[in-house]
């Protein structure tokens, strides 16, 4: 039997809605569902209701003018229940998207992703592991981690020492996911300058075009939205 034709997708955001859709995803020809459970608070009181939690990674989100704040994983793990509940399931969303790399632990599966009734969701932390673990990464490689914020860069430098082959030169840098193109080139450029040849930019905020023009230094990239977006055309296949 074949599968229905997938027409819509849901974008579950970690942060409040921004207004414009996301050009990466609206080139893919779908119905972008914008799904932000963060929208019902006050913008100026969400980095107070979400703070972060001492020990935990703190994740980068943004309030509906753009501001970016920092907020808790665990606090947001209810919000993001809730809302494949009553909107991904109640809607019969066929795939959705959580719009973050970090690890959450959900009611619906594991941070690894999940299949609900009705939905797949695709967690983009797992699929940019996995697409750099195909890579069969050896001790040779330098590789750099770009992160959004300075408070993330022990917990994802830890993330990726712990990924790689011992003794694997691995160190994180900050690059904001609002930083222009040629901002990310020039970033790249240091970065190939510093003798690294692989970048993991582990931030779903990070674009298509900043991802290619941090690659045109010539460096191997990986970018996690850049993944999602395959895993994306493969369902929709």
């Amino acid at each position: 039997m074949n599968k229905s034709p997938i027409t819509r997708l849901a974008l579950l955001n970690i942060g409040q809605s921004q207004g414009n859709p996301d050009p990466d995803f609206a080139a893919l020809g779908l119905e972008i569902i914008d799904i932000a459970p963060l929208n019902k608070y006050p913008s100026i009181q969400l980095s107070e209701i979400l703070r972060p939690v001492p020990g935990e990674m703190p994740i980068s989100s943004c309030t509906s003018d753009g501001t970016r704040i920092t907020i808790s994983s665990s606090r947001l793990v209810t919000e993001l229940d809730e809302a494949i509940e009553t909107v991904i399931e109640a809607q019969q969303i066929p795939l959705a998207v959580l719009t973050c790399t970090g690890d959450f632990d959900l009611k619906h599966g594991s941070r690894n992703g999940t299949k609900t009734a009705s939905s797949t969701i695709l967690f983009p932390g797992r699929l940019l592991h996995e697409a750099f673990r195909r890579r069969n990464p050896s001790s040779e490689d330098k590789v750099a981690v770009l992160v959004p914020i300075d408070e993330q860069q022990t917990f994802l430098l830890q993330r990726w020492q712990a990924r790689l082959p011992p003794g694997t030169p691995v160190q994180a840098y900050t690059m904001s996911p609002q930083a222009s193109e040629s901002e990310a080139a020039k970033f790249g450029e240091l970065l190939m300058q510093k003798g690294w040849n692989v970048v993991v930019m582990d931030c779903f905020g990070y674009s298509v075009a900043q991802a290619r023009a941090v690659e045109q230094a010539g460096i191997e990239v990986f970018l996690a939205k850049g993944v999602v977006l395959e895993a994306v055309r493969q369902e929709m296949r």
